[in-house]
């Protein structure tokens, strides 16, 4: 979403690529739960656009872009993002 908020080709909107955001964070969130109740131990293919847009979430809030800043959000999203890399990463 960095695209839409940055106008890399468009026409910048920070507040929208926040919109973007927290819906793909809600979509994948949404995508790893059907594969866990599905069974899949580790989840499914989503994890990595769940961090990332919990990730870019985070610096949203950090940086004030599309949403008043917000550092102690950004510190509690980033967190959250890092946990997600974990889960991501681990076997």
């Amino acid at each position: 979403m960095g695209v839409v908020r940055h106008g890399w080709g468009c026409t910048p909107d920070p507040a929208a690529a926040v919109n973007y955001l927290s819906a793909a964070a809600s979509n994948a969130a949404t995508v790893e739960n059907l594969a866990l109740q599905a069974g899949l131990k580790k989840g499914g293919a989503a994890k990595g656009e769940l961090v990332l847009a919990i990730f870019e979430l985070a610096n949203c809030f950090r940086h004030g872009w599309g949403i008043p800043k917000d550092p102690v959000a950004a510190k509690q999203v980033r967190l959250w993002s890092l946990s997600a890399w974990r889960l991501l990463t681990c076997d």
